[in-house]
């Protein structure tokens, strides 16, 4: 197989791996602001207020489309800095420290922050388990773009931060089961399959 570097600027890559490892402020800081409450789409509440105007209850922070991640802007000792909201969640929840630490979201959805759906990782495995953006020239599965010139689907899998090319198919499921296949071999338990089959021997 053929490998091609990721299509993401530096910049991009930089940003999501600070975002992804950043140190939280102490537990018992966290704790005096939030309270973990799966019924917010953030995943978290606010219960107390330090110089704004947010009210106890209000949802914690706002979704961030370019890293599709809930964000949360948190100053302390007179430094505001952004925080992945998943991260301040499992943190609260399981009083460790994970700085240094990627969290991944089990089954993909970068905007369900529920104890249930998150892991520690690497920060290759969290990548990888990332949803595929969507364009144009994209399938219905993930993996699978429409590639104009040749008219056919192309495949090709992401791991480590570069691009496993698969091949060409004529056909936009044929060429989804071998993303599957492709991924599980690649991305092992991080694995997010499209999950419509694969080949069966004649």
């Amino acid at each position: 197989m053929v490998t091609h570097p990721a299509p993401w600027p530096p910049t991009y890559l930089d940003d999501m791996t600070r975002l992804a490892r950043r140190p939280l402020p102490p537990l018992e800081f966290l704790d005096e602001l939030f309270e973990i409450d799966e019924t917010s789409p953030s995943g978290l509440r606010r219960i107390k207020t330090i110089g704004s105007t947010a009210r106890k209850g209000d949802i914690v922070g706002s979704y961030v489309p370019k890293t599709r991640y809930w964000m949360v802007t948190i100053t302390y000792n007179g430094e505001k800095h952004r925080y992945c909201a998943h991260r301040i969640i499992y943190a609260m929840a399981t009083k460790k420290n994970i700085d240094n630490t990627s969290i991944d979201h089990i089954a993909g959805g970068e905007n369900r922050n529920v104890m249930s759906n998150l892991r520690e990782a690497t920060h290759a495995g969290n990548m990888q388990n990332r949803s595929t953006s969507r364009t144009k020239y994209t399938g219905k599965y993930k993996g699978v773009y429409w590639q104009k010139k040749r008219k056919k689907w192309m495949v090709q899998v992401q791991a480590n931060s570069r691009f496993i090319w698969v091949g060409r198919f004529d056909s936009e499921e044929e060429a989804a089961r071998a993303y599957d296949e492709a991924v599980l071999l690649h991305h092992g338990e991080f694995a997010k399959p499209n999950g419509i089959g694969v080949y069966n021997d004649a």
